[in-house]
């Protein structure tokens, strides 16, 4: 396989399926609706479900609805809860005809981040990212235009800066201010900055933490009520987190409520305990020095990502697009260092990105007549569980490896003799 494919594939192949789903969509509505639900998507009516999360909001605002309180321009009368910053778009004369080139301009801002990828180091590699792109996850995040595919634009840019010379990283740490402002969970990717000297650091922690206490004073009032009307899901939906155990525990096999976070706090434990092991003693740690600066920047932004939805909250489906991120790492250390390991991680995050698929076939199709509450309806959102906190702790090592180096990071290791020599 040519440089080129090895590069490019993974997003071409990922347009080709955008483009199939618009013509089938105009021209053969049966077709969008079965493809979609082949891979695991029940689609809605009508695309870009969630961009009118958003546009509906500024519509009512416009109107002056609350849509804070109770949203009638929306399909199904979501209240948005969703950073107030976006409400910035009621300085546009929003209508609802503006929903197609809303929701097709931000699939195609992330299709164009699919592009800045790190190039595949092998075949199978590419394969491999193929398949990561035309997931089921990926057709998820871009049928229903969720904003989590613009702050996967916003990081994957990010990571490119944070590869190049030291002038231009600036503009990649305001990219991931900006994602963290609009959609919260990617503040703490902030901490990329501890790669920097001491100086530098303070200056860009000083600053991020102005323009976020700033930001908090002019949407307080509205940041207040969105917080509070955050949704959380039962455990049989397609939300996956920290949470999601300890909730099965409590609402499938009916154990006690403390028994929820109890085991998310078991759970967590032993998966940083692992993390920090794996990224100061590992061999994840000398493992990272052989991939390139853009599969590092991709790695640690992406391994950011990840946990940092997976603890802070449950996350619909769409969100482990974050996973993408790092599987160009993933598979380049499978073939520079032949590690059985990292081409089981490869696996795992491909069969996470297409949990759509095979779980809701198991629990459609195979488990149809058994009945909500059965244990074995669920086998398959076991898997997928069992699955997540195998990879997290692997994630939580690689960003410890690749920060560990940093001045400050070195400072606090020295008197604990973990230092790198």
């Amino acid at each position: 396989m040519s440089a080129f494919l090895r590069r490019h594939a993974p997003a071409l192949a990922c347009c080709l399926l955008v483009a199939f789903f618009v013509a089938t969509y105009h021209g053969a509505y049966t077709t969008y609706r079965s493809v979609n639900l082949a891979f695991g998507n029940k689609a809605y009516w009508f695309p870009f479900l969630d961009t009118d999360t958003v546009l509906s909001a500024v519509r009512c605002l416009r109107a002056d609805v609350d849509a804070y309180v109770f949203n009638p321009c929306d399909p199904q009368l979501r209240v948005f809860t969703y950073s107030p910053l976006w409400m910035g778009l009621t300085a546009l004369p929003i209508t609802e005809a503006w929903l197609p080139w809303m929701g097709m301009a931000w699939v195609l801002g992330y299709l164009g981040a699919l592009f800045l990828l790190p190039e595949a180091r092998s075949r199978g590699a590419a394969l491999a990212m193929i398949a990561a792109t035309c997931s089921s996850v990926s057709v998820y995040a871009m049928e229903r235009g969720n904003n989590d595919i613009v702050i996967f634009a916003l990081v994957s840019l990010a990571a490119v800066l944070f590869a190049r010379q030291r002038k231009v990283q600036w503009i990649g740490y305001a990219l991931v201010l900006a994602a963290g402002l609009l959609k919260y969970y990617p503040l703490g990717a902030m901490v990329v900055a501890l790669r920097e000297r001491p100086r530098r650091f303070l200056g860009i922690a000083a600053l991020s933490v102005a323009i976020t206490l700033l930001a908090i004073y002019i949407t307080w009032a509205d940041l207040v009520r969105v917080l509070k009307s955050i949704p959380v899901g039962q455990f049989y939906t397609d939300m996956f987190g920290s949470e999601s155990v300890g909730r099965t525990l409590v609402e499938l096999f009916g154990l006690p409520k403390w028994v929820h976070p109890v085991t998310r706090a078991a759970l967590s434990f032993a998966a940083v305990a692992v993390g920090l092991w794996l990224g100061l003693k590992g061999r994840i740690s000398s493992d990272v020095a052989r991939l390139t600066d853009r599969e590092r920047s991709f790695l640690l932004l992406g391994s950011l990502m990840t946990c940092l939805c997976y603890f802070s909250a449950q996350n619909i489906g769409y969100r482990a697009i974050n996973l993408i991120l790092v599987l160009p790492a993933i598979t380049a250390l499978a073939v520079v260092t032949g590690r059985r390991g990292y081409r089981w991680l490869a696996a795992a995050v491909i069969v996470l990105l297409w949990t759509g698929a095979w779980r809701y076939f198991w629990e459609d199709s195979v488990m149809a007549g058994v009945g909500l509450y059965e244990p074995k309806r669920y086998v398959a959102l076991f898997v997928r569980d069992a699955l997540w906190w195998a990879v997290i702790p692997v994630l939580i090592g690689a960003i410890v490896a690749l920060l560990r180096d940093g001045p400050i990071p070195q400072a606090v290791l020295k008197p604990l003799g973990l230092a790198r020599g």
